[in-house]
């Protein structure tokens, strides 16, 4: 409970100075129906020193990854347009419902640049241990004919 008071407070001192977010939890009221919606901030870095192309996609996923053997359950995703050279922000929205204790999630990164994989996620990121979310993506290797 105080390691919650703790990231809380740290939160609110971070958003006033403007700097990194740590993980904020919302609740969006729409209509007559409440909605229980929550947010995942980060950033995404790699290590290589190259420059994304203007139209570079950077797909983050939010997933249930407690079963073996089948496909995660994808809870959430969202594509951003990135150039430049990381750190790359986002924000993912998702339903808070669905999130059931006991289980196990992650968070994971693919960017595409004219199509083509050039970055993805090779380690397990959990999403909810009260940290903010720095992912770090490795290059895939180029395929020659």
């Amino acid at each position: 409970m105080i390691r919650f008071g703790m990231a809380l407070l740290l939160a609110a001192l971070l958003a006033g100075c403007g700097g990194p977010q740590v993980q904020v939890y919302q609740a969006k009221n729409t209509s007559d129906e409440f909605v229980d919606s929550s947010t995942l901030d980060g950033e995404v870095f790699y290590r290589e020193r190259i420059l994304l192309a203007p139209g570079t996609v950077m797909k983050v996923i939010l997933a249930d990854v407690s079963k073996q053997d089948v496909p995660a359950q994808v809870l959430a995703s969202q594509a951003f347009e990135v150039q430049g050279a990381p750190p790359f922000p986002f924000e993912l929205s998702f339903d808070h419902d669905l999130i059931e204790s006991g289980r196990t999630y992650a968070v994971s990164v693919r960017i595409e640049e004219k199509g083509e994989l050039r970055f993805i996620t090779t380690s397990h990121k959990s999403p909810f241990n009260d940290e903010y979310l720095e992912i770090f993506v490795e290059a895939v290797a180029e395929v020659t004919p």
